[in-house]
């Protein structure tokens, strides 16, 4: 050991020789500050290296001080740098040199001397708050050692003269000063955590009581000014949790229960710490903590902590000299407590339930909180400010449950709990009802009802209530203390209030109470409600059965059953009322099981009236119950259930309906059970039809009514043409559908002319000979008439069998058999096959409804129904022939045509055209809109597409009137085409002073601009008119629809060749002004595989491969090639010759490059 003393002093002696010389020359100003602080730079390296070693004492100590006390006379000349290293090196020697062998007297210098240095002499701050430190490092520097120097003094003389010295002004009142200034005001983050622990280091060696109340209000008013959460300035979290623990430290020590109830201490120069200066000091105290108690939010863990050990202190050791703060101090420990779920506790929650299970006023505390928070619940969930509401929530969830562990809850309390719920819940239903709810776009009473979510397989309810993104994180906080409240023993209590309000309340009041009920028996898990269960029965006179969660679920559902079996149409009830009523049957369901099919009969019907509802919240909670019952009764599907249960959810529809309930509800139930049953529902559905079709004769004034009612049979039709196997339409003959489609005519060669002559050449050699091996007395043809005298009985064909000529005697005393059915006799049709044809045997009494969108949806079912039922034409055909007079006569002039329709058109086909042009036209008939003339044409073409050739006659009749819509038609779409070219022309270069190639540019440019357009008016012609098209005028409209019939037509019907011929030339004047003029040419010579130019290939593409704009050409043109081939050649050449006619009135760029009506109308 002394020869390491003596090592150390030799590599001290030379460092601390020069620095004493250098500072001796400073004083003389003979040396520099940076000669000064380069050799005190030599002497804390050393000492630094040394420190690590332990084997510095008080000598050497004191051989290094003494050069440091020349750089601490010249503090006020030295930079600041020198003074940080001088203090650094002197917390060196007093850590590893003089440690606790320091003098009491040499400490007090050197504590002095550090609060010079960082606050100056009293004399130049004048009484004033002290400057800051101009250095922070020197204010670290100097607060380090003071704490070093505070941990080394120890002994009773330096308590007697440094800690507890009793005086006006004492050091340890200025260093206290400046250490809670440092602490409290702006300084850094590391000089204040500096400063907290000194002010620890100093407070713990404070042993004299009166001197750390004399210092107390200082020390409380700091410390909560830095505790104080502000916007300001933000505190880190270690110097909070510092600041925490020295508060602890200095309340418990001034203010435990055995020092402030014990004698009175103090004298007449002293603080008298009686029973006024307690009273006046701990109101001051709970001011400061309810400041210091905001902390409670903080996301750190360690301030959580701290401010955790004060709240315990003061509750558990300053109970009596605080008692006005202990309320403050147990709220803030159930704030601070967190119970997850999974019952899982952190040590706030341990340490509350171990103080409240020790301390009576723990209890006490806690009732009167969860009074107070329970009475004032309401008004806090009334407010915007979702954070306070999940605050409130998780402390009256965390108090019940405390007081539930300590069994210190009561039926009061419960009850009051239960009424403060109901009343919050209802505070939020409210305020949500006052929000308007967002309905369907679609109606009650309109066509387009549809199953929503009918993909997607939920078992899980929305929200009712706190549906909002903002209030998730409540609503899920409300859940869980749920939860947590059925965790502990008056969960059945509880549940009994709440579901006992059910029946005092009424209308939408009930919603409070069934959301909570909802909750609290659907958390219960099924274990302890079964254990529940058992425990109720075994002792019935503890508990009563009606309190047993199967019974609650029973009860709840029998008051809501009733609720939901009101008709929507009377009922005013809020929506939320009816969907908690939804998810009480579910609740109901998954409670038995397969037991619940029974109640099936009493709860499918309610259930599938709401999946009609035009609240999409109540349409989702509907089909959620459906979800299910279908799965808590083992059905494999919706449709199954309710296939089974079809007898009475059909009888419930017909009851309403024969009773001539007008309400659209029911007709809405039918229409949910096709939608989810398809097909399978229609053979139970012949009875509800006829029902159906009472009420429109009976209500056919009302628009609304029979277009719902419509809607239902259209589903039927709908769903029944989805699944024709369903249907059982077959052909009588046996045969496949036929094809009413015409084949092109195929030309005679000479080799089919030789080939037929070949074939009858051997038909006549078998015929020779199978006559030569007759008998000889028979000749190939009659010699004679035949007579019965002569010739006998005629003998039996080859077809026949052969007549017996007696019976057996076995045979004739029997009873004779029945004969057999002749094979082409009419088989019976299936009943869905039935139901089909009795509906659309209803249609056309209806098709003069006031509603035009009610026609339009029944020529469109029309046109959905005829495809399959064309495959029996033994029903088709008649019912062809009775839905004829009614779809024929939609197809009129429009209200938007001009009145004057009487100009004659000529043709030059054929004069029966012309004559039959004389008939007389009614042009006074009805006037129809325009998309139920499209949709009329849709469904004439239909028909002729499956009928063929028995709607000849038919058309035959009516093709005139049709003529002449479609040249009105026509004739203002080729205006408007002109006009449009007109202005598109215009644009264009005039094509003069030899700009050919500019001219050719721009009229490029004008195809271009115009290919919208060309995409427009040729879409769908080989299709439905009613779907995905777009149209520009009524007119345009009427004109594709009648093109589509007339295609239609010519494919698939057998015409007059005048009629036909004339078809032929209104689709040739469209197709030469919708293709190019060599588009024809050009296909002509692809087909023969000749080689066409490049421009024609080029408008081949453009006009007719590429688009389906060219399609419809092509179909059209396939049209009347297989009408007459040779005449679609003439017709279309012909026709583009005239149509270049119309464009001499244009600029004379119009007739060049085919702009034309190509670009225009198409």
């Amino acid at each position: 050991m002394e020869k390491s003393r003596q090592e150390t002093f030799k590599r001290l002696r030379p460092p601390c020789i020069e620095l004493s010389s250098v500072a001796l020359k400073f004083r003389a100003q003979q040396n520099s500050s940076d000669d000064v602080l380069k050799a005190l730079d030599v002497v804390y390296t050393e000492l630094k290296v040394i420190s690590t070693k332990d084997v510095l004492d008080e000598k050497l100590a004191e051989y290094v001080f003494f050069p440091l006390s020349q750089i601490f006379n010249e503090t006020q000349r030295l930079s600041l740098r020198t003074l940080e290293l001088a203090v650094i090196c002197l917390r060196i020697l007093i850590e590893k040199g003089w440690r606790q062998h320091l003098s009491p007297q040499m400490g007090k210098q050197l504590l002095i001397l550090l609060t010079l240095l960082i606050g100056g002499t009293p004399a130049q701050n004048k009484g004033e708050q002290p400057a800051k430190p101009k250095s922070e490092e020197l204010a670290v520097a100097v607060f380090e050692c003071q704490t070093a120097l505070f941990k080394a003094l120890e002994g009773p003389v330096a308590e007697q003269t440094i800690f507890n010295e009793i005086g006006t002004s004492t050091i340890i009142d200025r260093s206290v000063y400046l250490l809670l200034e440092s602490i409290s005001g702006e300084s850094s983050d590391t000089i204040q955590r500096a400063a907290v622990a000194a002010c620890q280091a100093l407070f713990t060696h404070i042993t004299d009581r009166v001197v750390l109340a004399s210092i107390l209000p200082r020390t409380v008013s700091a410390l909560t000014k830095t505790l104080r959460p502000t916007t300001q300035t933000r505190r880190s979290y270690r110097l909070l949790q510092r600041c925490l623990l020295l508060l602890t430290q200095t309340l418990r020590t001034v203010l435990n229960d055995d020092d402030a109830q014990g004698p009175v201490q103090g004298s007449n120069d002293r603080i008298v710490l009686d029973e006024s200066w307690l009273k006046a000091t701990a109101a001051q105290i709970k001011i400061a903590l309810a400041n210091v108690i905001q902390l409670r939010r903080h996301d750190r863990r360690e301030v959580q902590n701290a401010l955790l050990a004060l709240c315990l202190m003061i509750i558990t050791q300053c109970s009596k000299s605080l008692q006005h703060s202990l309320v403050m101090m147990v709220e803030t420990v159930i704030v601070l407590s967190e119970l997850d779920d999974n019952h899982t506790a952190n040590d706030a929650y341990s340490e509350l339930r171990r103080i409240a299970t020790t301390y009576t006023y723990v209890i006490d505390a806690v009732k009167d909180l969860l009074h107070t928070w329970v009475m004032s619940f309401p008004r806090t969930m009334q407010g915007n400010d979702e954070t306070s509401k999940q605050r409130a929530i998780r402390q009256i969830s965390t108090a019940f449950h405390v007081l539930s562990d300590t069994q210190s809850s009561s039926d009061i309390l419960n009850n009051k709990l239960a009424f403060g719920l109901c009343d919050s819940v209802a505070v939020v239903f409210d305020s949500m009802r006052a929000i308007p709810q967002q309905m369907s776009a679609v109606g009650e009473s309109e066509l387009q009802l549809s199953v929503p979510h009918q993909g997607k397989k939920s078992h899980q309810f929305p929200p009712v209530l706190f549906d909002h993104r903002s209030q998730q994180q409540t609503l899920r906080d409300l859940q869980s203390m749920i939860i947590q409240l059925n965790l502990t023993d008056s969960a059945v209590a509880i549940t009994r209030f709440i579901v006992s309000r059910i029946h005092s309340n009424s209308g939408d009041t009930l919603v409070a109470p069934l959301w909570l009920a909802m909750n609290f028996l659907k958390s219960v898990p099924r274990a302890s409600s079964t254990f529940e269960d058992i425990i109720s029965s075994e002792h019935t006179e503890a508990m009563p059965l009606s309190s047993s969660r199967v019974m609650m679920v029973e009860e709840l559902y029998s008051t809501c059953l009733p609720i939901l079996n009101e008709s929507p149409a009377t009922t005013k009830r809020d929506w939320r009322t009816i969907a908690l009523g939804l998810e009480a049957v579910a609740l109901q369901a998954q409670q038995l099981g397969e037991g619940f099919r029974m109640e099936l009969i009493d709860a499918l019907y309610p259930v599938l009236q709401y999946l009609a509802s035009n609240n999409p919240s109540l349409q989702t909670h509907a089909m959620t119950c459906l979800n299910i019952l279908t799965t808590a009764c083992n059905y494999t599907d919706t449709s199954s259930m309710l296939i089974e249960n079809v007898d009475y959810l059909v009888n419930s529809v017909a009851l309403k309906l024969n009773t001539f309930d007008i309400s659209p509800h029911p007709p809405q139930v039918l229409l949910m059970m096709i939608r989810l049953c398809k097909a399978n529902l229609n053979p139970y559905l012949d009875d509800l039809v006829d029902s159906i079709f009472g009420i429109l004769d009976m209500h056919h004034g009302y628009p609304k009514l029979v277009e719902l009612l419509f809607s239902v049979l259209g589903a039927i039709v709908e769903e029944g043409v989805r699944s024709p196997a369903l249907l059982a339409i077959t052909n009588d003959a046996g045969s496949d559908v036929i094809n009413h489609r015409k084949r092109q005519y195929q030309p005679i060669t000479i080799a089919s002319v030789a080939n037929g002559f070949v074939q009858r050449r051997a038909k006549r050699a078998r015929h020779l000979e199978a006559v030569s091996n007759i008998d000889g007395e028979k000749s190939p043809y009659p010699k004679r008439p035949w007579t019965m005298k002569l010739d006998g009985l005629p003998q039996a064909k080859d077809d026949t069998e052969p007549i017996p000529d007696s019976l057996d005697e076995g045979e004739s005393n029997g009873p004779l058999t029945n004969p057999r059915e002749a094979e082409d006799s009419e088989r019976p049709l299936s009943k869905p096959h039935t139901l089909l044809l009795h509906i659309l045997r209803s249609i056309p009494s209806h098709l003069s409804s006031p509603s035009p969108f009610l026609r339009r949806s029944l020529l469109s079912l029309l046109s959905q129904a005829f495809p399959v039922l064309s495959q029996n034409e033994n029903s088709f055909l008649p019912l062809l022939n009775d839905l004829w007079p009614s779809v024929s006569s939609r197809i009129t002039f429009p209200p938007s045509f001009a009145p004057d329709i009487t100009a004659s058109f000529t043709s030059s086909s054929s004069a029966l055209v012309n004559r039959e042009s004389d008939r007389k036209v009614d042009d006074a008939e009805i006037k129809e809109e325009v998309f139920v003339i499209a949709a009329a044409c849709t469904a004439v073409a239909t028909m002729c597409t499956c009928a063929g050739d028995f709607m000849a006659s038919r058309v035959e009749s009516e093709f005139p009137r049709w003529r002449r819509i479609y040249h009105h038609a026509w004739e203002k779409v080729r205006a408007d085409a002109e006009k449009i070219l007109e202005r598109r022309v215009q644009h264009l270069p005039t094509g003069s002073g030899g700009s050919t190639q500019a001219y050719d540019r721009g009229l490029s440019l004008a195809r271009k601009y115009s290919e919208g357009l060309d995409l427009s008016l040729g879409l769908g012609l080989s299709s439905s008119l009613t779907e995905g098209s777009r149209l520009f005028t009524p007119h345009h409209a009427l004109w594709r629809g009648l093109t589509t019939l007339f295609i239609s037509v010519l494919t698939h019907v057998r015409l007059p060749l005048a009629i036909g011929d004339e078809i032929c030339e209104l689709l040739g004047s469209w197709i030469t002004r919708f293709t190019a003029s060599e588009y024809f040419t050009a296909r002509i010579r692809k087909r023969l595989h000749e080689i066409p130019s490049a421009e024609e290939i080029e408008d081949l593409q453009q006009s007719s491969d590429s688009t389906r704009e060219g399609q419809a050409v092509e179909h059209a043109i396939q049209a009347m090639e297989t009408w007459n081939k040779d005449l679609t050649w003439f017709i279309l050449q012909q026709q583009d010759k005239v149509a270049i006619a119309p464009t001499s009135r244009l600029p004379r760029v119009a007739s060049k490059g085919n702009v034309g009506f190509a670009e225009v109308i198409f």
